[in-house]
């Protein structure tokens, strides 16, 4: 799969990146939660430099992607991967399990959203379905940001992640 990109510049490759769309209400839901000292990261099994890319594009700080290396070599993500990444990062910003959340919309997501306090699965269908999940199947991020603010009951400047 490197060799794929070895003759495309890393301009071209996020050029590829501008039609990308985003989950419905990503800005309000980003912005509301920042007012409130949520941290938010990303992560994705997608190529580290896209997911970054996409991050900084919406003022996320926090992301883990697959690494493309010079070398050709592949550092993956893989979906245990994220639950570890996401507890890391918590423990890191000194944040309690309970005061964590993830949001999925896929069965890769279903060990980070173990690893949280708060699982939110945006996708069609949660099989099996897993008790203390929110289903949500395609809701709008900015209604997600408005739950867990509510869940959390945080107040402006109180951390969460």
């Amino acid at each position: 799969m490197a060799g794929w990109y070895r003759a495309v510049s890393a301009s071209d490759l996020l050029r590829w990146l501008e039609g990308v769309r985003f989950a419905d209400g990503v800005e309000n839901g980003l912005s509301l939660l920042k007012a409130h000292g949520v941290a938010v990261g990303i992560a994705s099994i997608t190529w580290s430099f896209a997911v970054e890319h996409l991050a900084r594009g919406v003022g996320v700080e926090y992301w883990l992607g697959t690494a493309l290396l010079d070398s050709g070599e592949i550092t993956h993500v893989w979906p245990e991967d994220k639950a570890r990444w996401v507890q890391q990062l918590a423990r890191r910003l000194q944040v309690p399990a309970q005061r964590t959340a993830a949001v999925g919309d896929s069965a890769g997501d279903y060990d980070m959203l173990g690893a949280v306090g708060l699982p939110v699965f945006v996708g069609t269908e949660l099989s099996p379905p897993r008790p203390g999940w929110l289903h949500r199947p395609a809701e709008s991020i900015e209604w997600v940001a408005k739950h867990l603010l509510q869940a959390w009951r945080l107040a402006p400047n109180e951390a969460a992640f």
